[in-house]
This record gives C-alpha cells, sequence and structure tokens, in this order.
C-alpha cells in the first residue's frame, strides 16, 4: 500500500508543471499558420504536443495533426501521428503489445526513411518506456541507452537541445535502473542533474528532482532524497499550486518515515493534509494523509487521533470504493482497538479487513492474470515471427541450390561443346559438386528442422513451468495463505520475464542463468517451509567477473532442479538441503563446466514407489523434454556434442538413500 501511496504522490509531483505562457509554447503556435507544407505541420504540432503538460491540450493537438494527415497521407506522416498515439497512451499508463508494437513501428519508419536523429531518439526513448510500463525493465534499459548512444553520436542535434536530451535520457535510464538495484542508477541520476540544473525553468526541475529523489530513496540514500525533496519544495512555494504542495509534503513525511522521525513526519503529514483541504477534488489524495497520519498516531500510542484518522480515511474510501485503502485502514482500526483491550471492537473491524482484502486480491489476481496473458500472447507472436524466418531461411536455401544446381548444368553443356575428353573431366567435377550441394542441402534442411524442433521443446518447456508454479499459487489461495499468494506471483513474475527474454537465445551467461536459477529456487522453496534452505559454491578457479563471460544454454539447469523439489525433496521430512556447487575441470583436453546439484531428499527409488502408489507412470516431462533438447543441442555444434549430463545416486554407510546428485559438464573455451 505505501508503495501504491507513494507512485500515485510522484506521478503528481514529478510530472511538467509548464503552463501556457512558456516562450516556446507561444513561438510555436505563432509559427503553425505559416508553415507551408503538410510535414511542416506535423512536425510543429508534435513539438507542441511534446511541450504541452495538459493532456486535455495534447490531445487537442493530436486531433489537429490527425486532420493534418489527411492532407499528407505517407509513411513518415503517419509514423509521426503514431508516435503521439502512443506517447498519449503512455501517458495515461496504458499498455497493450499493439501499442508496443506501433512504437517499434515507428522506429524502424524512421530509420528506413532516414529522418532527423532527435525523432529517432524520442523513438528508442518510447519504446523504452512502454517496456517499462510493462515491466520488462532490461529491455526498457536497453532501448534507453541506445537512445543516449544515438544522440551522443548525432551530429544534426545542435549543441544545446542535444545536452538537454541527454540530461532527460540520463534521468529516465536511472529511474529504470534504480528498479533493478542497480548502484550506477544514482551516477546516472547525478549525470542528468548536473546537465539540466543550469539550462531548464525552475517549473521542469520540480520533475528532474523528484525522479533524481526516487533513485536516491531506493538506494536507501533518505538524507540525499529528503536534499531534492526539499529543493522542489523551495520552488514551489512561491506558487499557488497546493495540490502539488501537498503532494511534495506527503511524500517528504514518508521519507521522514524511513528515517525513524515520526514526529516530522507528523508535521509534514498534516501539513499535506491542510494543503489538501484547500482543493476539495483532491478527497482520495486526502484519504491518503488521513491514512497516514492515523498510521503514525498509531505508533505513537496516541489511540484518539489515531482512531479519528483512520475514521475520516473509511469515510472518503467508502465515497470513492477505495477497497485496498479500505481494508489497510479497517486492519489499522483493529489493531488500535485491540491495543485498548476492546476486543469486540477489533473483531468487527478485523471481519470488515478480510471481506475488503479478498476484493483487493480478486482484483489484483484479475490484473495480474490479465498480465501473464498479455505476456503470453506476446511472446507467442514472437514465437511465429521466429517460425517464418526460419521457414524463409529453409526456403532461401532451396532457392540457392536450384541456382546452384542450374549454373552446374550451363557448366556442364559447355563442356560438351568443348570436346569429349573435357566432357569426361567436367563430368567427374559435376557429379562431385552435385554429390557435395546435395550433401549440404541436406545438413542444411536436417540443422533447420532440429533447430524448428529445439525451439518446439523451449516453447514447451515455459507452458509446463507455468502449469506448476500457477499450481503452487492456487494452493496458497485454497489455504488462504493471502501473503504467500501475493509473494510467490509476484516473483513468478519477474521470474517468466527472465525466462521469456532468455529462452529464445542458444545461450545466456552464467550470471543471468543463476539469477534465474536462484529465483526459481526461493519460489518452490516457500512451497517447503522454513525447513527448506539452499546455498550457491563456486570454486576458486572461478571469478566473479568470469561468471557474464560463460555461456550457458538457458533453460538446460532449470527442470534437474525441478526434480529435486519434486521428486526428492517434497516428501522428505525434517531438514530440507539443495547445492548447487560450481567448478572448472578439464577432461579429455577439454574444459568444463562442472554443477553438481545436490539434495538430501528421498532418493529416485523412494520416488518411484511413491508415484507407483500415485499411479503415476508416466515419465515427468521436464526430464524427458531436456533429455530431448540435449539430443537436439549435440547435433547442433561440436561444442554441444560434449555435454554430458550424469544423476547419482546418494547413500550412507548402511547403504540407505540420502539424496541426489546430478552433474552437468558444459563445455567452455574449446574452440
Amino acid at each position: 500500500m505505501k508503495k501504491l501511496f507513494f507512485l500515485l504522490i510522484w506521478i503528481g509531483i514529478i510530472s511538467p508543471i509548464l503552463g501556457q505562457n512558456d516562450p516556446k509554447i507561444d513561438s510555436l503556435e505563432k509559427l503553425l499558420p505559416q508553415a507551408k507544407t503538410g510535414i511542416e505541420r506535423l512536425e510543429i504540432l508534435e513539438e507542441l504536443f511534446l511541450l504541452h503538460p495538459s493532456t486535455p491540450k495534447r490531445e487537442q493537438y493530436y486531433r489537429q495533426a490527425q486532420q493534418n494527415f489527411e492532407e499528407q497521407k505517407d509513411d513518415i506522416a503517419e509514423a509521426h501521428l503514431d508516435f503521439m498515439k502512443v506517447k498519449l497512451a503512455f501517458d495515461e499508463k496504458k499498455y497493450t503489445p499493439e501499442l508496443a508494437e506501433l512504437a517499434n513501428r515507428v522506429l524502424a519508419i524512421y530509420q528506413k526513411e532516414k529522418e532527423e536523429d532527435k525523432y529517432i531518439v524520442r523513438a528508442l526513448s518510447l519504446i523504452a518506456d512502454m517496456y517499462k510500463l510493462n515491466n520488462q525493465i532490461k529491455l526498457a534499459v536497453e532501448y534507453n541507452l541506445k537512445a543516449i548512444q544515438k544522440t551522443e553520436k548525432s551530429t544534426t542535434i545542435p549543441q544545446k537541445e542535444k545536452q538537454e536530451m541527454m540530461g532527460f535520457l540520463y534521468i529516465k535510464l536511472a529511474n529504470k535502473t534504480s528498479l533493478l538495484k542497480d548502484p550506477k542508477s544514482i551516477k546516472y541520476s547525478t549525470k542528468g542533474v548536473r546537465m539540466l540544473e543550469n539550462t531548464v525553468s525552475s517549473e521542469r526541475l520540480v520533475g528532474i528532482y523528484g525522479n533524481h529523489s526516487i533513485a536516491l530513496r531506493r538506494a536507501n540514500q533518505y538524507d540525499s532524497a529528503l536534499v531534492y525533496a526539499q529543493k522542489i519544495y523551495s520552488i514551489l512555494k512561491n506558487t499557488g499550486n497546493n495540490d502539488k504542495k501537498a503532494q511534495l509534503a506527503y511524500m517528504i513525511a514518508t521519507i521522514y518515515i524511513e528515517m525513524n522521525k515520526i514526529d516530522l513526519a507528523i508535521k509534514y503529514a498534516e501539513e499535506s493534509l491542510t494543503y489538501f483541504e484547500e482543493n476539495t477534488k483532491s478527497e482520495v489524495k486526502m484519504s491518503m494523509s488521513f491514512y497516514l497520519l492515523g498510521k503514525l498516531y498509531q505508533q505513537q500510542k496516541n489511540n484518539i487521533k489515531a482512531i479519528f484518522y483512520l475514521e475520516e480515511t473509511i469515510q472518503i474510501a467508502n465515497k470513492y470504493n477505495l477497497l485496498e485503502m479500505l481494508h489497510n485502514a479497517y486492519i489499522k482500526l483493529s489493531e488500535v482497538y485491540k491495543a485498548q483491550n476492546n476486543t469486540d471492537k477489533a473483531y468487527i473491524y478485523l471481519s470488515k479487513a478480510f471481506i475488503y482484502g479478498d476484493s483487493v486480491n480478486t482484483k489484483r489476481r484479475e490484473k495480474e492474470t490479465k498480465e501473464l496473458v498479455q505476456k503470453y500472447e506476446t511472446e507467442k507472436k514472437e514465437q511465429q515471427i521466429k517460425e517464418l524466418e526460419q521457414q524463409k531461411i529453409i526456403s532461401d536455401l532451396e532457392n540457392q541450390n536450384k541456382i546452384a544446381s542450374l549454373q552446374a548444368k550451363i557448366s556442364v553443356l559447355g563442356l560438351i561443346l568443348l570436346a569429349p575428353i573435357s566432357l569426361l573431366i567436367g563430368g567427374g567435377w559435376y557429379v562431385n559438386r552435385r554429390r557435395l550441394t546435395l550433401k549440404l542441402e541436406a545438413e542444411q534442411k536436417e540443422r533447420a528442422k532440429q533447430m524448428s524442433e529445439l525451439k518446439a521443446i523451449r516453447s514447451q518447456m515455459n507452458p509446463h513451468f507455468i502449469f506448476n508454479a500457477l499450481n503452487s499459487i492456487q494452493d496458497f489461495i485454497m489455504l488462504s495463505e493471502k501473503e504467500n499468494a501475493q509473494h510467490y506471483l509476484g516473483k513468478f513474475a519477474t521470474l517468466m520475464r527472465g525466462f521469456l527474454e532468455s529462452s529464445s537465445k542458444e545461450t545466456i551467461s552464467l550470471d543471468k542463468e543463476l539469477t534465474l536459477l536462484e529465483s526459481y529456487i526461493e519460489l518452490e522453496g516457500l512451497r517447503l517451509g522454513e525447513e527448506f534452505n539452499y546455498e550457491v559454491i563456486f570454486d576458486e578457479k572461478i571469478d566473479e567477473e568470469e561468471l557474464e563471460d560463460i555461456e550457458v544454454p538457458p533453460l538446460l539447469i532449470q527442470p534437474y532442479l525441478e526434480n529435486a523439489f519434486k521428486h526428492g525433496l517434497l516428501h522428505k521430512t525434517g531438514s530440507k538441503k539443495l547445492t548447487l556447487a560450481f567448478d572448472k575441470i578439464e577432461k579429455d583436453k577439454l574444459h568444463f563446466l562442472q554443477l553438481k546439484i545436490t539434495d538430501n531428499g528421498v532418493g529416485r527409488e523412494k520416488t518411484m514407489e511413491i508415484n507407483a502408489r500415485k499411479a503415476k507412470t508416466h515419465q515427468s516431462f521436464a526430464t524427458q523434454a531436456t533429455t530431448e533438447r540435449l539430443e537436439l543441442m549435440k547435433n547442433q555444434s561440436l561444442s554441444n556434442k560434449s555435454i554430458e549430463v550424469q544423476i547419482n545416486d546418494l547413500k550412507d554407510e548402511h547403504q540407505n538413500a540420502k539424496g541426489t546428485e546430478v552433474v552437468i559438464l558444459i563445455p567452455i573455451d574449446n574452440h
């Protein structure tokens, strides 16, 4: 709930507060009637669209651009129009795969038509923003960096404009990388602030300082975050924008809470309430201040004030059907009355909290399910595109072989005309050439077929994991373990993003693979409870920086971890442990990355007995798919032929099962 409040507050504060009196807007408004061509008018309208902070005014410029498009129908004009359409959707925090695809199409047209650099940079930045909106943060960072690189290399963007563009791009990059807990986010943010601090108006500094403060807060640098929040406060204090003052005061209060300075937090929370009360349209935001004050006074054990502010919260939340607010306020009221030993009221309010909590979780699950469906549809489209590309490769190979065959026939005809002896020599050459051509054609077709089959198995493995994970989430929900269900679903969404990004690649870095594996282990570990623990061990021969350079096939290791959980640890009572031990070894003059996956589960024999009792006679899909995938991979390259997997049953001195060990050898640096 705190994150939601914080997000709402910052959306209000960091949005531009430029007014209609901005000289750039006035200048462009005067220039618009003088434009001689449709494309000139469209470009001016786009500049006005980007400069104006008001959504209704932006929509007006967009409608004018649509009318102008009727006069100037071409790809460039359509791209400018589509850019504004996607930007409007982004401003309203709307994302669909179609909008993301449209943003990419805008970029493709700009690049194809060699449009000005500034438009290409804008398109790259918009794509980054759309990916961020869809929680595809790594892709968002990738496109943000592309926008920065394009701006740096540009020779057509004027220096002053380039510095301003770079500054805002670094601020955006910092905001995205801070979500990944990347320590470089502060460096990016500081660089952006320095580029812009002395070049833009004080009004625009509100957004710049706001984003910088966000990055600092996410890095737990609360003192520095507070400094920039106070700078915003200094800019706003002489304006009549009480709504923004209220939101900023609320934000400062939340920073003081992080610093455990409750008295100062109360001071700014009350100040935010005073500003909000002056604007009757801010009742929803006002309820946030009421709720915050209720929590703060509860911490100070001032129950009378806590009850007053929480009841005010509930009154507004009921009016606007704010389910999550109601849930949290009733929880707090229950806690306050419990502290007063008023068990009757404590029970009543706790019961109401559960009612609204169920509604909140239902809506949240619906939203998260919708997001998962959108991601699945996006992945499905990408898979279809790749399959079409694969078919095109096969078709191109067939055409090339037909041309080669025709050229060979022409050569033979020439030889026949030259001399009988040439025919004997040339005939031998042709037969040999034809044999090699047919062999090459067969190998290429077989390789293409194997690649398609390999991708098909990968596309099956993702739904397989989804099925198992969603079953786990369902278990939590059915057992009314709502917090575990929510936590599990959040981690699942993060892991799925990683799987979707890596599953289409031939190899990924060990560093990225390990991040996915640890997330997966944590997810499965939640189901095993506190009795489960795991460790990842690296031999001293493996340098931490080297992890980024070692390439491994994605989704190769995860199924063996899945078997350890599903068939070994799940059936064990008492302490449950999983160990991943990485090492580098040499075997038959080849270098390998060795991974030992060890669990102290019930062992394979016991698992087969359990499965037999449960009438489980089918082979694990993960094991079957991995076996098939290994066979296909070994036919793809000489390096892959050396991949080895060995499964060992572990026994104690009495020959009793004490777990399972999987040894995976992946060749490295054998080129």
